[in-house]
């Protein structure tokens, strides 16, 4: 009928039937990186949770790449006192602290009970945009 029962197994039911968990199962072609205390499959559990890691990061550098992009061609096809009015945007955008800024838009997030995946959004926001005047000042120099 069943298996034997080892310590590392538990039993679990659903409309579908009974199935056996198993704990702390070393890694195999089943469960690449084994299963962890609850008898999941630590390599999903990996992939699920890296998702909102590369949505941020993949985010982050559109939003940092697109403004940097513009302000820098910008200034670098019109030059004069656009190119330097620009510039000293992107000279006061950079002399912005980054780390006090995100504790304060994260204090005020919380304050106002946003919405995590707003929160998350505006983050990205934030940073791409403190980190969009490097990328302005390459653009620039190369027009």
């Amino acid at each position: 009928m069943f298996a034997p029962y080892r310590e590392t197994e538990v039993f679990r039911t659903s409309e579908q039937g009974i199935y056996i968990n198993a704990l702390y199962e070393p890694p195999s072609l089943n469960h690449l990186l084994g299963t962890d205390k609850n008898g999941m499959d630590v390599f999903t559990r990996l992939m699920y949770g890296g998702r909102i890691s590369l949505m941020i990061g993949f985010l982050v550098v559109i939003i940092e790449i697109a403004a940097g992009v513009i302000i820098g061609g910008v200034a670098g096809y019109f030059g004069k006192w656009i190119d330097s009015l620009l510039m000293r945007l992107v000279d006061i955008m950079s002399c912005i602290p980054a780390i006090p800024v995100y504790i304060i838009l994260d204090s005020l997030m919380e304050y106002y009970k946003w919405d995590s995946l707003f929160r998350i959004y505006m983050l990205c926001a934030l940073l791409g945009l403190l980190s969009g005047p490097s990328v302005a000042r390459m653009v620039r120099g190369q027009i």
